[in-house]
């Protein structure tokens, strides 16, 4: 069938490419995602390529980072993310490989390459023009050990794209990889599962070996590997700079070369995605172009029989194909009405999301996605098992990082599934599975990543108002086909090869709630129960057992079954000792089912907070901090008496030969990065002394991180900014936040700076915990004032404890700007009372226990704090609030 044919075809199929204005499946008009980046606790990351995929089997996604940047705050080009039910934790640590801050390429993705029922690691370490081994992490029980070589993965080569799927149906999952910017090693390369644990190349068997575009050599801008003529076996679509490709598989271990002119149109392709936009059984292709003129993102109806139409601008995308910055793409039924919509991402401008009416054509709804974080590549995945899909994004450029999107849901009902291949491999990639409910019919295909990114590796089926699929069709790549009936909706499912039955899986979890946050040099019994869920109904939990070695206990302590399905292990005392960090409380859970030996690993991560402040400068240096980096400024005597605070004794500085072009400078410097986990705030108090600026004052501050480069710290001018007064001839307490600063790291050093002339005073320089309670007004020796003995108070809040709601009283010896918030004890804002402006006087304010969103906060000790003035007066006590 010629190109004039198909368009003739298609001419006559109005229902196909006429535009729907009806907004399917929105409701009211609400927004589809909320941005959570920081309310899990994801840091700043600017990477490369992103992956889902519950790497501990404990039933929730995790996240995999490759390419990291250098001045993230993960350290290393790698990083993997722990989903800790409504927090993700840093778990790098679990990766036994180089992590140096060295560029990595895209498409690191999960994947069990040796069916042994864990996710591993592809990584590819090249990118553009350089050339590195690829590393393979081996998930070792939670442990990822680089393989590589051992697998045969020895090719140095500049990779930059990587996708799994098991292109000769053998059982195993095969890799398939993008290699650019060299005309010889930048081709791309297939490699052949063995099935013992090692690869070879099959590229030139396979019929691959070619230069796929003039300029790169390679594949760089995205691949999916799918069933494109409905023949059972896996073909390949790979985006270019130059023309797309579109290679058919043969069936007999060889691929050829179907690309036509509507898949070839020189595009500048910078992400590729596959799927069933209209429901007719085909899977379409997508593609997004970006930077150059005249260059459209484009979308293309599967004909069949490997023939594909360019309609992007009949079904309601021209506003969209027309933008010149378009990166990323993802296709994912959002709003689970049993369609699927599109979301893209650009550089520089802004987000698209086109909802499906149901027939393949698009409505614009950019405006409800919710957030105006810019991304530029998504991943989907349910991270908190509600049913709908929510969204990660890799930022764009250097500022923009990595973002977590809630997805707010609505009333359609759902049903995801995981398979476990038997025959075919382990996570089913390359099954295609039919649902049906009612005259809704759906198809989705398991696919093995999009080059830069890889979704969960479970099928979603939104199903609108169906309470249930009627039925579910699944034709492994093995050539098994499953026909399950009657499925319940709102669940996820597990679906086991040639079995013909499904059973509904949860996750594993704790029945007991444990604290994330403790002191060091303190004890606590422990009563730690869990839940574990089993891999089939029929397994056999064999041991659990808890690692207590990081709380100075033993490794493996056994938990005995208490019936209900729970384990427990009572009254066993840790002890918090050493330095202040994260430490990880994980319970395993063995098993023994129909397919072999099965591990599970339930895992809490524990602040352990310091116990107290860290004196920096209190009268003489604390214990391993030192002054350097000393310019123009000199400590006339660290103990003199002449100014004194508290009592005590204060460094006093005198500045000497003061350059109005260069200023001066000194950094407080420790020996060793101090980890800034339980630390909210650095505070010292400051005493003007005679020190003035000629012309203007400044008196700059900065906190500087292990990590981070001279001159990138992010410094604060005391003076313009409210924080010191040099009019004022009296000690003055200043406390500035940690996280006004770009720290990578812990803090190595702070900084003053600027062009004062004179001499003046520091005392009592500390890093502060959120417990800490800032010193009260101090009688000085001169200049004292009437109204430095007057203060703001702050009653204890009554009831406490309380339940449903209590009372704090709160008094202002004058009108002036107040802010009166609460805290949790990792030292995060979670609840503003009082806000603005207040006359003198005293207030009563009522509070219920309630976040700033209006959610319940959970049982435990918070922190209300009264500020007044911008660097005031402070007052800060603790609450008790139980549910």
């Amino acid at each position: 069938m010629n190109s004039t044919t198909l368009r003739s075809w298609i001419s006559r199929c109005p229902a196909i490419i006429c535009v729907s204005l009806l907004l399917a499946g929105t409701g009211e008009a609400q927004t589809f995602f909320e941005d959570v980046t920081q309310e899990v606790g994801m840091k700043a990351v600017m990477t490369r390529s992103l992956a889902w995929g519950d790497y501990d089997n404990d039933g929730r996604p995790d996240i995999f980072l490759s390419h990291t940047d250098k001045n993230s705050q993960i350290k290393g080009g790698i990083a993997l993310l722990h989903n800790e039910e409504d927090r993700f934790i840093d778990h790098t640590d679990r990766l036994r490989a180089d992590t140096s801050p060295q560029l990595r390429g895209g498409g690191a993705n999960f994947g069990d390459y040796d069916n042994d029922g864990d996710l591993d690691v592809f990584v590819p370490m090249g990118t553009w023009v350089q050339s590195l081994q690829n590393v393979l992490l081996r998930n070792d029980q939670g442990i990822f050990v680089d393989v590589a070589e051992e697998a045969g993965l020895i090719d140095k080569v500049p990779s930059d794209n990587a996708i799994w799927l098991d292109y000769d149906r053998d059982g195993y999952i095969d890799l398939y990889v993008g290699n650019i910017y060299d005309t010889i090693a930048g081709r791309n390369t297939l490699y052949r599962n063995n099935g013992d644990g090692t690869f070879s190349d099959a590229t030139e068997e396979a019929g691959l070996n070619l230069q796929m575009t003039p300029e790169s050599g390679g594949t760089n801008s995205g691949m999916v590997a799918g069933d494109y003529n409905d023949d059972g076996w896996p073909d390949l679509y790979l985006g270019h700079w130059g023309p797309n490709r579109l290679f058919l598989n043969d069936g007999k271990g060889r691929f050829e070369d179907r690309t036509t002119s509507d898949v070839s149109e020189d595009n500048g392709t910078w992400g590729v995605v596959a799927g069933d936009i209209n429901n007719d059984g085909r899977i379409d292709l997508f593609q997004v172009s970006g930077w150059w003129n005249n260059y459209r993102s484009t979308l293309m109806l599967n004909l069949g029989e490997g023939e594909f139409l360019d309609i992007t601008e009949s079904v309601g995308l021209l506003a969209m194909s027309q933008e010149e910055d378009v990166f990323g793409v993802g296709l994912a039924d959002i709003d689970n009405d049993g369609d699927l919509d599109l979301l893209t991402g650009t550089m520089e401008t802004r987000s698209f999301l086109y909802l499906n009416n149901g027939d393949g054509t698009f409505v614009d709804q950019s405006p409800l996605l919710g957030y105006k974080r810019q991304g530029i590549i998504p991943a989907f995945g349910d991270y908190n098992l509600d049913g709908f899909l929510d969204l990660l994004w890799r930022g764009s450029g250097p500022v923009i990082p990595l973002g977590l999107h809630r997805n707010n849901g609505n009333d359609n009902h759902w049903l995801r599934v995981e398979l476990v291949g038997v025959e075919s491999n382990r996570n089913g990639i390359g099954a295609r599975l039919i649902a049906t409910a009612g005259d809704l019919r759906q198809t989705r295909e398991m696919l093995g990543g999009l080059g830069y990114s890889l979704d969960e590796m479970v099928a979603h089926f939104g199903l609108g108002q169906a309470i249930q699929v009627d039925a579910l069709e699944i034709r492994w790549p093995s050539g098994k086909v499953d026909v399950l009936s009657d499925i319940p909706a709102d669940q996820k499912i597990r679906v086991i090869e040639g079995r013909g039955t499904f059973h509904a899986i949860e996750p594993t979890r704790w029945a007991t709630t444990l604290s994330d946050i403790v002191v060091l040099d303190s004890k606590i019994n422990l009563d730690l129960s869990v839940h574990p869920a089993q891999f089939e109904p029929d397994a056999v939990i064999t041991e659990v057992t808890v690692d207590l070695s990081p709380f100075g206990g033993v490794e493996r302590a056994p938990l005995e079954a208490i019936g209900d399905s729970s384990y427990r292990l009572r009254d066993m005392e840790l002890s918090f000792e050493g330095d202040s960090d994260f430490r990880t409380l994980s319970v395993r859970i063995d098993q023994t089912t129909s397919l072999g030996p099965h591990w599970v690993e339930l895992s809490k991560t524990i602040a352990v907070h310091p116990s107290g402040d860290l004196a920096i400068l209190n009268g003489p240096l604390g214990p391993n901090w030192r002054i350097e980096q000393v310019k123009g400024i000199e400590a006339v005597d660290l103990e003199q008496k002449a100014t004194v605070r508290h009592g005590t004794t204060a460094g006093a500085f005198q500045v000497r030969q003061p350059s109005r072009n260069q200023g001066w400078r000194m950094e407080f410097q420790s020996e060793s990065p101090v980890g800034t986990l339980g630390f909210t705030a650095v505070r010292f108090a400051f005493h003007p002394g005679d020190a003035k600026g000629a012309f203007s004052s400044i008196l700059n501050f900065a906190v500087r991180g292990e990590g981070t480069a001279v001159g990138m710290e992010w410094s604060i001018d005391l003076v313009s900014s409210g924080h010191v007064d040099l009019g004022k001839q009296a000690w003055q307490d200043v406390e500035i936040p940690l996280e006004r600063f770009s720290l990578t790291g812990g803090v190595t050093s702070i900084r003053f700076s600027g062009n004062l002339e004179g001499t003046f005073y520091l005392d009592d320089i500390r890093l502060v915990t959120a417990t800490s309670t800032p010193p009260e007004p101090t009688a000085i020796t001169e200049d004292h004032t009437a109204a430095l003995s007057l203060s703001i108070t702050l009653d204890q809040n009554y009831p406490n404890p309380f339940n449903s709601d209590t009372v704090i009283r709160l008094a202002l010896p004058t009108s002036g700007d107040v802010e009166l918030s609460i805290f949790n004890l990792a030292g995060q804002q979670v609840a503003t009372l009082v806000q603005g402006v207040r006359e003198a006087g005293t207030y009563t304010v009522r509070w219920d226990g309630r976040d700033d969103d209006g959610r319940e906060l959970a049982s435990g000790v918070y922190l209300y704090r009264l500020r007044m003035g911008n660097g005031g007066q402070v007052e800060t006590r603790k609450l008790l609030l139980l549910r």
